[in-house]
């Protein structure tokens, strides 16, 4: 698996060198503009004092997950699962924060879409070059049977002529 991540990585810089170089450049700025934590006097005008210590930590744990990202892209281990998970774990920050000091969501929300968008390119491209119309396929394949088989068992309950009808549109 790993000798197919640095190949597709190889490919995706040959093909796409200033979306990576992009990326990067961003990610540096990013990582430059929010490493230092702003004064907790700046974080205060939009934030209420109880909440400014959850801003801090989301935000550092923002900033980590787009150095981590930096790192990965300059060893070429990023794939297009890497910026799923990525972009989960930013919802799952910003969800948690949200649970625990809702005035900080707004701050919180500009930071992960700052991050966000300039992955956005990079992982629309990674996942064009990683798509396999073959295991599409055979995904479609598997799903349409199991449509097949829920209608079946609808149809054994009665319910086959509202089925029969969606289908037949």
């Amino acid at each position: 698996m790993d000798n197919e991540v640095v190949m597709m990585n190889v490919l995706y810089k040959e093909r796409f060198p200033k979306a990576t170089q992009q990326m990067e450049e961003r990610l540096k700025a990013f990582i430059e503009e929010n490493a230092v934590i702003e004064a907790v006097d700046v974080i205060a005008e939009s934030v209420p004092a109880e909440a400014v210590a959850i801003v801090r930590f989301v935000q550092n744990q923002v900033v980590e997950l787009g150095r981590d990202c930096l790192l990965k892209s300059q060893e070429r281990l990023i794939t297009s699962r890497y910026f799923y998970d990525m972009s989960d774990n930013l919802e799952r920050l910003l969800a948690e924060a949200k649970d625990k000091a809702v005035d900080a969501v707004p701050h919180l929300s500009r930071l992960v879409r700052k991050l966000l968008l300039i992955i956005s390119r990079p992982a629309r491209l990674l996942e064009c070059l990683e798509f396999d119309p073959e295991e599409f396929y055979h995904m479609l394949e598997e799903a349409e049977g199991q449509v097949r088989g829920v209608a079946q068992l609808l149809n054994a309950a009665g319910i086959g002529s509202l089925i029969n009808l969606l289908f037949t549109v």
